[in-house]
């Protein structure tokens, strides 16, 4: 499939770029390897996780994007605030605003 871009969002379990209780340091450097391999970027890990921008605890729910797209902005969450209610998720939202690279 030619000139077609690829966009990956979903729960990882895994923190990137930190150590931290959730995942490990192999697979960190798991996902790191595969996702330079398949030409994708991770827009809400490392130094461009949200939550830890916030001083919060490290994301596991990322954004992956092919070379053929970016991030025109720093990536947003809701709710805004942590720890989060009992009566929702586990997860803040990530969003970005995708466009071509």
């Amino acid at each position: 499939m030619s000139g077609a871009e690829l966009c990956i969002a979903g729960d990882f379990n895994q923190e990137l770029g930190a150590d931290g209780p959730v995942g490990t340091r192999m697979g960190r450097d798991a996902f790191d390897g595969t996702f330079e391999s398949l030409g994708l970027s991770c827009v809400t890990g490392g130094v461009h996780d949200p939550l830890l921008a916030r001083g919060w605890r490290s994301n596991i729910d990322h954004i992956l994007l092919s070379r053929g797209l970016r991030a025109d902005a720093a990536a947003e969450i809701w709710p805004e605030h942590f720890p989060l209610s009992g009566k929702l998720s586990d997860h803040q939202g990530n969003c970005v605003h995708v466009v071509d690279a």
